[in-house]
């Protein structure tokens, strides 16, 4: 059995991995697949908590705010990978 823990990337981790130099999608390929579009973070719009912050992956400078029950990607960040083995005596 594996137990992942993971949570959403922050308005700001989302930023740093933006990189329009390797062209559209605007995302080193290090970051595995990525869309050209709207990536949603768990970073709550400051004016309006209803909203999320995101990011665009099609242009370094597009980022903003949506409401959170819209359809956007994620990205996520693994934070404990638990592997759980369970042996059984006998043949």
């Amino acid at each position: 059995m594996i137990s992942i823990t993971a949570r959403m990337l922050l308005g700001s981790e989302l930023r740093t991995i933006q990189d329009c130099t390797k062209g559209v999608p605007c995302a080193d390929p290090i970051f595995g697949p990525t869309q050209s579009n709207e990536y949603c973070s768990s970073s709550s719009y400051a004016i309006n908590p209803y909203w999320a912050m995101y990011v665009f992956f099609n242009d370094i400078s597009n980022f903003g705010a949506s409401f959170k029950s819209g359809s956007h990607y994620v990205r996520a960040v693994v934070l404990r990978l638990v592997y759980r083995v369970h042996f059984s005596q006998g043949f």
